[in-house]
């Protein structure tokens, strides 16, 4: 089995699988990251895959990407914590 260099053994990597072949008896696995445009240099054996994708939100990287930016964490988080504050004192307010 041939590793690409730099890659770390505890190091995780998300690639699509675009080929599966047979080399000395064993089969060796060809991946693919979807943001690449060629294949990845080295290949993986079987006993490398930890997992399977198994199901797929489409566009919630959108989300995922919104909520960090500054205005996410203003309209995610620090509306809705004010909202709640607010509800708060106002009840507070009321029950004195």
């Amino acid at each position: 089995m041939e590793k690409p260099p730099n890659i770390k053994k505890t190091m995780f990597v998300t690639h699509r699988i675009i080929g599966v072949t047979e080399k000395e008896g064993k089969k060796v696995i060809m991946t693919k990251g979807d943001a690449n445009r060629s294949e990845d240099e080295g290949t993986i054996s079987q006993d490398q895959i930890i997992g399977k994708v198994a199901f797929v939100v489409p566009k919630f990287g959108y989300f995922v990407d919104f909520a960090r930016s500054a205005y996410g964490l203003i309209i995610l988080i620090m509306i809705p914590a004010a909202i709640l504050i607010l509800d708060q004192l106002f009840a507070i307010k009321k029950n004195r």
